[in-house]
């Protein structure tokens, strides 16, 4: 059967071109959503992409869209219609549209298979309920909060899954298309405030001391109480150094950070020192000033140096070192 074609803006090629590609889905396929899905991607194998296929019965269509230029092809096989259209220049509410009745396409996933049902689930009830691509994003990331737990992002747009860093996202990440709408749901890197507030219910592991014990139940009850209080590592370590030189007198070291992170160098030497997390703060605490023995200077004077590092011309450098 030959179409009808309703409206054409497209040249006498490219409106060719999309009929053949429609007579030969309409005899592959028996369902709507792959013709529709098969005769975009044809089309844009053939013209380029960003590329969309409508394809319904008369009456049961209706769409508003501002195609590209040139772009616009509207036909009927009887009562099945079809429009072919090139979505470049499409507003947010249509790509949303759109997006709502195309099937979920994942380009990439590190998450578990309950992790990404979920996040499917939060992105379709955001698509189904909004019609900007902030307010979607705003509400898929609070859903997945709010059904796995974590510090979850989201973002939604066109070309997200190239321009959004996988730098700034976590190890577990979905990237998903509908349509041309693309979204990447990801979990966050936790923030500071994150992780004291998970620290306040964690108990403290004391992964290396040579405090007293009296000494060492006062550093982890006094981070403790900081936890309990701030929400920011600088806070923690101020309050619980200055609680330090208070009591004890001297100049304190304290570093409070994550966990995971690289370790944090303090030369505690033989000086009273403690290193001990809670979840996933970790806590460096340490006297300062102590120099290091008389058998360690001793030792020292009698060894021949290491160059590390120099860019004091040779001869220069051994009348230093001999001197």
């Amino acid at each position: 059967m030959e179409p009808t074609v309703r409206k054409t803006v497209m040249s006498k090629e490219m409106e060719q071109a999309a009929i053949q590609i429609a007579k030969l889905n309409l005899k592959q396929f028996d369902d709507l959503t792959k013709i529709s899905e098969s005769s975009k991607d044809e089309m844009a194998k053939q013209f380029g992409g960003g590329w969309q296929c409508v394809c319904g019965l008369e009456g049961h269509n209706g769409y508003g869209i501002r195609p590209a230029d040139d772009s616009l092809l509207e036909m009927s096989f009887g009562e099945l219609q079809f429009a072919f259209f090139k979505a470049s220049h499409m507003k947010q509410e249509e790509l949303i549209w759109l997006a709502n009745r195309s099937e979920a396409v994942v380009e990439a996933t590190t998450m578990s298979s309950t992790q990404q049902l979920s996040a499917l689930e939060a992105i379709e009830a955001a698509l189904g309920k909004h019609s900007d691509f902030a307010s979607i994003a705003e509400a898929a990331k609070d859903a997945m909060g709010k059904a796995q737990d974590g510090n979850w992002g989201c973002v939604v747009g066109l070309d997200v899954l190239l321009a959004h860093s996988g730098a700034a996202r976590g190890k577990e990440r979905l990237d998903v298309k509908y349509g041309e709408l693309q979204v990447s749901m990801f979990k966050a890197h936790d923030t500071a405030a994150d992780m004291i507030a998970m620290a306040r219910s964690s108990s403290a592991e004391v992964t290396e001391s040579n405090m007293s014990a009296a000494m060492q139940e006062h550093a982890i009850e006094r981070t403790r109480q900081s936890i309990l209080e701030r929400s920011d590592f600088a806070d923690v370590f101020r309050d619980v150094r200055d609680e330090f030189e208070a009591s004890y007198g001297g100049s304190w070291h304290c570093a409070v950070a994550e966990a995971s992170s690289s370790a944090v160098g303090v030369r505690h030497f033989e000086a009273p020192h403690l290193e001990a997390t809670f979840g996933k703060v970790r806590l460096v605490l340490a006297q300062a000033g102590h120099l290091p023995s008389a058998d360690v200077i001793r030792t020292a004077a009698a060894a021949e140096p290491v160059v590390r590092h120099s860019t004091v011309p040779e001869a220069v450098r051994e009348r230093a070192t001999a001197a």
